[in-house]
């Protein structure tokens, strides 16, 4: 009967260990979290705070395809510096920390473009109350200026970098200035900006003046010296105007859907996307918002949301005010500089767009 039970104990052990064994790999294949930690593409995130360029945010920084490695904020919009410690604050909203935030400079590269008063005071409050952010940051403001921070990242980064720009060039030509080396490092440079074959919407300044200019884009307005820097550096430029993201429009269905996903950044995209139904599409159902910057980072994330179409574009840095200053131009028979999306089309995606940050827009 000894013999029996040795037997029989034996058995069961090598069967157990056998059961242990095959289960070790499904085991090790079922955490995504490590493997995907290692291809992960570093990314930097570049904004002049707009609503619609957190919505892109949190939408990069929820998105397990990329690591943001560097938050900067440039002029434009926001007020540099209130802006940051503001942002500091939406960071500790979201629980996250260890991701340098700089500041740039509080005026463009040349001239005197700038945004009304009556557009900016909206950001100076992160747009309260349709926010709301904790009293105290977990964090504070990099003291690096924004362009040496960029320099830094890049550098340091062991891999090339990706940046989404969705504000102003001002921040990334400084670094150009600072180090020109780096557009080797930097494998892919998306830009929300331009207007290349349909009007702008500078028309929508509140100067009587500029309002008379249909065709320059705000961004790019806001500082073309540094956007024409940029554009002729020869960098893998990849942008996204106002041609693709005037197709794309969010809507409350939209805004319901990302509030339920539940996730802190989903409900903070909802609030940035009430506001902007609110205040900027005036509360009319008819008139979705098209989140421009979000668009940008849609691109930047889902190759096959928009085929690129090369074209040479330059930045018309004279022109007249009331006319063409600014434009973003396409020339004929020359190089192409910049891919650009023209037809960006959210059927292409595996998700929809009431979707964007539930698990199905996640790898």
């Amino acid at each position: 009967m000894k013999k029996s039970f040795l037997k029989s104990h034996l058995c069961y052990l090598l069967l157990s260990s056998l059961i242990l064994l095959l289960t070790l790999p499904i085991a090790f294949v079922s955490q995504p979290a490590f493997g995907s930690a290692l291809n992960r593409t570093p990314v930097i995130l570049d904004d002049d705070g707009s609503q619609d360029g957190m919505t892109a945010w949190v939408y990069i920084l929820q998105n397990p395809k990329f690591e943001v490695k560097a938050m900067t904020i440039s002029q434009g919009l926001a007020h540099p510096r209130i802006f940051g410690n503001n942002l500091m604050r939406m960071l500790a909203r979201l629980g996250i920390t260890g991701i340098p935030v700089a500041v740039g400079r509080e005026t463009p590269l040349s001239g005197n473009n700038a945004f009304s008063d009556a557009f900016r005071a909206d950001t100076d409050t992160f747009w309260t109350p349709f926010t709301n952010l904790p009293d105290q940051a977990l964090e504070t403001v990099d003291r690096r200026s924004a362009a040496q921070l960029l320099v830094d990242t890049i550098n340091k980064s062991p891999k090339p970098v990706e940046i989404l720009m969705t504000g102003s060039a001002t921040n990334i030509a400084e670094a150009l200035t600072l180090d020109p080396r780096i557009t080797k490092k930097i494998s892919r440079l998306q830009i929300m900006g331009g207007a290349v074959f349909i009007p702008g919407n500078l028309r929508e300044h509140l100067d009587p003046i500029l309002k008379q200019n249909q065709v320059s884009e705000f961004n790019i307005w806001t500082d073309p010296v540094a956007a024409q820097k940029v554009f002729s550096a020869g960098l893998p430029i990849y942008l996204t105007p106002l041609d693709a993201t005037n197709q794309i429009g969010f809507t409350r269905a939209d805004q319901a859907a990302w509030k339920a996903t539940g996730t802190p950044e989903s409900i903070l995209a909802s609030q940035f996307l009430n506001y902007a139904l609110t205040k900027i599409s005036g509360n009319d159902p008819l008139i979705p918002n098209p989140a421009w910057d979000l668009v940008a980072a849609i691109n930047l994330s889902e190759p096959s949301f928009c085929p690129e179409i090369p074209l040479h574009i330059e930045v018309n840095t004279n022109g007249k005010p009331k006319v063409n200053q600014r434009q973003t131009v396409a020339i004929p028979n020359q190089p192409p500089n910049i891919n650009v999306c023209l037809n960006p089309s959210l059927a292409n995606l595996p998700f929809t767009s009431q979707e964007l940050f539930s698990d199905k827009a996640k790898p």
